[in-house]
């Protein structure tokens, strides 16, 4: 393997199994040679699989591009003035098609799950990443449960053409996003074989919006003297990349290019309902009155302004 796994508080390397825990409190870092070679007949964080915790790249696209923003920089009174943009830009190289830079940690991710041989994922988010591993789930049919608060169901959507076979949602629906964290662990334990998405003990998540300051070096020709964000959860990506010592000046372009399509037959329980709140989930089979339910996604017009929620339904 490419990469090991380094416990930043004891500093023991370890070999991945789609790890997410090895001391309590405390993140595992993916550990690379020193040295990336910048693919550039790649797309996206693909042009940086030197130091992703992957085995190969999928043929799954999401990524970033960095320019000179000349105009910006005259009007501020900079001469030397780069924005690197994580939207959806196809045009200019802008391959977020959900919109967010957490499309850059799903692909990734999903490449590790299969490196793993994951079953599947479940993943609690309040918007941005269920979007996002729905789109891409969706798109390579890799199983993933994703589980949200009644007040964020209405978050999670796709373009109407976009396929969702391999997607169920669950709706907590007397509970928030920390209960839906909850309602994802407890689910969870009870299907072998299924990976937590991890959040940020994912090093793909990680080190997948890491690109984007990977990508800024290569652009610009050095890492910016100063950097600056929008942020929500204050996860920013030059926190995410760690830079080999002398390594800021080692950025190489060859042509090599590796394509792996990988795919999946999804096994995707249908639960009746999972329990109350606090307690412990009950077996997909049990038949009570849910307060948790779980239905295929089913939504959208290509135009998120416009974009409506099919009804819930109970599986």
């Amino acid at each position: 393997m490419k990469y090991e796994l380094m416990c930043l508080e004891t500093n023991e390397r370890i070999t991945d199994d789609y790890t997410l825990h090895h001391t309590d409190n405390a993140l595992l870092q993916a550990q690379y040679a020193p040295d990336i070679t910048v693919n550039e007949d790649a797309k996206g964080v693909w042009q940086f699989e030197d130091w992703l915790p992957v085995t190969r790249p999928n043929r799954y696209t999401a990524g970033t591009f960095t320019y000179k923003a000349e105009a910006l920089g005259d009007a501020m009174g900079l001469n030397n003035l780069w924005v690197t943009f994580h939207g959806h830009w196809p045009e200019r190289g802008g391959l977020c098609p959900t919109g967010s830079f957490k499309d850059m940690e799903a692909v990734p991710t999903i490449q590790r799950l299969k490196d793993h041989d994951g079953q599947g994922l479940i993943c609690a988010s309040a918007g941005n990443t269920a979007r996002a591993f729905t789109h891409f789930c969706g798109a390579s049919n890799t199983p993933l449960i994703v589980v949200v608060g009644k007040d964020h169901a209405e978050r999670i959507w796709v373009r109407a053409d976009h396929p969702t076979d391999s997607v169920r949602v669950v709706v907590v629906e007397d509970g928030d996003y920390a209960d839906a964290k909850a309602v994802a662990r407890a689910i969870a334990a009870e299907l072998p074989g299924w990976q937590m998405e991890g959040g940020v003990h994912n090093v793909a998540r990680r080190d997948g919006i890491g690109s984007l300051i990977i990508d800024a070096a290569y652009a610009i020709g050095r890492l910016p003297d100063h950097y600056f964000q929008g942020v929500g959860a204050a996860r920013a990506p030059s926190e995410s990349t760690t830079w080999p010592s002398g390594s800021s000046n080692r950025v190489n372009s060859t042509a090599r290019f590796r394509v792996s399509t990988c795919r999946r037959t999804p096994s995707i329980p249908r639960f009746t309902t999972l329990g109350r709140r606090g307690a412990t989930t009950s077996s997909p089979t049990t038949t009570r009155t849910p307060r948790w339910r779980c239905t295929p996604i089913t939504c959208s017009t290509k135009d998120r302004r416009t974009a409506k929620r099919a009804p819930f339904t109970t599986s």
